[in-house]
């Protein structure tokens, strides 16, 4: 990785931001691709390189400005261990962002759209998991629950991280709300993760091998509903 595939992928950011009525946006880390996006497209955390007015991206950076994103860019890449090969492989990530590499069934689908429905009103800090759940579920692709592929994240499946920077695993089952960390257990290694979190959006719908946040690898399915032949669970 190089300041001039750096530059390449920045520029070409920038190019494909989308139109926003505060002007304002920034560069950052979102879906595993470097975007320019506005300041307000999300609450959650996440890592920011630049900030601007649209103006001063229609300007045009000065070389200044690109070699303070260039510094961030690389260290945030060294730490995380990404390989920002080139602006085609930037733009295959992004073409599959935008296909979101999300696929769930037609009775998970059926049942968090329920679920949407009837807490939707809600005024407390779950309201933004429910946001960002109902935009899951509408770019998500939905087949029949005998047609999901076993490597996939479903409702109640068993899998396991694995952290590629700490080298540490974990193994979690994704759950609706209603179910917290088992308390039954004394392995902490092993616990429920909500729907309604950060872990279990990102994970939801996923396959073996994709790759949250830059650094935790979806390793293993341990147990999939639906591999068993179990269909309503």
């Amino acid at each position: 990785m190089n300041s001039q595939t750096i530059k390449e992928i920045v520029l070409d950011a920038i190019s494909k931001r989308p139109k926003c009525s505060l002007k304002y946006y920034h560069i950052c880390w979102w879906d595993d691709a470097i975007q320019c996006l506005p300041a307000n497209h999300t609450k959650d955390q996440h890592h920011n390189f630049f900030g601007a007015s649209d103006s001063t991206y229609i300007k045009g950076l000065s070389s200044y400005q690109f070699k303070l994103i260039e510094e961030r860019i690389t260290a945030f890449c060294k730490d995380r261990k990404i390989n920002l090969c080139s602006k085609s492989l930037q733009a295959n990530r992004k073409k599959t962002v935008r296909k979101r590499n999300i696929v769930i069934t037609e009775f998970d689908e059926k049942r968090l759209k329920t679920l949407v429905l009837t807490a939707g009103n809600s005024k407390n800090q779950i309201n933004r998991w429910l946001k960002r759940l109902d935009l899951i579920l509408q770019r998500a692709e939905v087949v029949p629950p005998k047609k999901i592929q076993s490597n996939r994240v479903t409702m109640n499946s068993k899998f396991r991280l694995k952290d590629e920077i700490g080298n540490e695993e974990m193994e979690l089952t994704l759950v609706f709300p209603i179910s917290t960390a088992k308390e039954d257990t004394p392995d902490f290694e092993e616990f429920n993760v909500s729907i309604l979190s950060p872990m279990g959006l990102s994970v939801f719908g996923r396959r073996t091998g994709d790759v949250i946040q830059g650094r935790v690898n979806i390793s293993e399915i341990l147990y999939q509903p639906e591999a068993e032949g179990i269909y309503d669970l």
